[in-house]
């Protein structure tokens, strides 16, 4: 089933009683169910090569708000001095919110530009919630938010 990620489909498999199974897909949400903060999404890590030959962290995802009540949480533990960094689709305002491991409201980026950012300082486990102002959504598949952590 890991080509329907590739292609952004969640797959839900259902058992009939006759003992076969039926796939449902959802063209939205890469991460889905990531709704809560107690079932948000591990921060996706990738590595890239600096051009020295090193080897350095990339936090990031893509993603949509794909209904009007839709929100993404994303657990990450970034270190000492990152920032968080939220590309809303185009055409579309975004906002997140970052609460620590309690889950206390810790920061808020509401700005109405299309980048919004907020900067830390110190290392420790985060989680961020990532939303559309106002009830916005994208249903266009080729528009997703970008969540970055540098």
């Amino acid at each position: 089933m890991k080509w329907f990620k590739k292609l952004g489909l969640t797959i839900s498999m259902v058992a009939l009683t006759s003992g076969v199974f039926a796939a449902a897909a959802s063209a939205y949400d890469n991460w889905e169910s990531n709704d809560t903060l107690a079932t948000a999404t591990q921060m996706p890590t990738y590595y890239q090569t600096d051009p020295w030959g090193g080897q350095y962290a990339v936090f990031e995802s893509t993603s949509y708000i794909s209904t009007p009540t839709d929100v993404d949480y994303y657990k990450l533990i970034p270190f000492a001095s990152s920032q968080i960094r939220l590309t809303s689709a185009l055409g579309m305002d975004y906002d997140f919110e970052v609460y620590d491991q309690n889950g206390t409201l810790i920061a808020t980026s509401t700005s109405t530009s299309q980048v919004e950012k907020v900067t830390f300082t110190t290392a420790a486990v985060r989680y961020v919630k990532v939303y559309g102002k106002n009830g916005q959504y994208n249903s266009d598949r080729k528009k997703p938010y970008v969540l970055h952590v540098a």
